[in-house]
């Protein structure tokens, strides 16, 4: 497992070096011409390329890693515990006078070196659990990225005048619907004039209203 974990170690620091190649080469366009740029740059891209790969392969590897540190630490994470009730129950037992000064020291310095080192122990596997988690997380980016695409015009914010103007629309369109279907038919009817009083009748409408004068036959006059 170490060696395994050396080898990746190597491809990763490699990795990170082509990285800051890279970007000096950025930092250098401008100083040669646009060919020399270019090849360059291709050439270590590629080289960028195949350690990705190589990472990529290993992700097996990796992951076991991270399984086998995250079993050792769950049984340094007991040790941890035994060593801290240790201390707890050997300064209740001098407490109530049952160890002597000398022993009580004795038992300390022993559970409390213990404890140290396995808290060390811990911190470490804890950086190479990062480590390792890190290392994965690159192998996976690239295809998140291309799992979760989502169109622009999804994500588009309606800005207050638009959200507004659908508003008004929508007032509109339920002023529309709410009318009574003849309202346009009866705005459009027009009355009969009485020929004798002046009133207003209905279209219809043989004798007035108002006074009873005949209006139809006064028409066809």
């Amino acid at each position: 497992m170490e060696d395994k974990l050396k080898e990746l170690q190597r491809i990763e620091s490699a990795r990170n070096d082509l990285i800051k190649k890279l970007e000096k080469i950025e930092e250098k366009k401008s100083t040669v011409s646009i060919e020399v740029y270019e090849r360059v740059k291709k050439d270590y891209e590629n080289k960028l390329k195949q350690i990705e790969k190589e990472i990529s392969e290993n992700r097996t590897l990796v992951e076991a890693g991270i399984a086998k540190l995250k079993e050792e630490d769950k049984t340094l994470e007991q040790d941890e515990k035994e060593f801290r009730l240790k201390i707890e129950e050997a300064e209740l037992r001098y407490a109530i006078g049952e160890y002597d000064d000398a022993t009580y020291q004795k038992l300390m310095e022993e559970n409390k070196n213990n404890l140290a080192a396995i808290t060390k122990k811990r911190e470490e596997i804890l950086n190479n659990l990062k480590w390792f988690e890190g290392l994965l997380g690159k192998t996976e980016v690239k295809e998140e990225k291309e799992e979760f695409k989502i169109d622009e015009h999804i994500l588009e914010e309606k800005t207050p005048e638009a959200v507004e103007k659908i508003e008004e629309l929508l007032v509109e369109e339920v002023k529309e619907t709410s009318k009574p279907p003849d309202a346009e038919v009866k705005k459009e009817e027009k009355g009969i004039a009485c020929p004798k009083c002046g009133f207003i009748n209905t279209p219809d409408s043989w004798y007035c209203e108002k006074c009873g004068a005949e209006i139809l036959s006064s028409l066809n006059l």
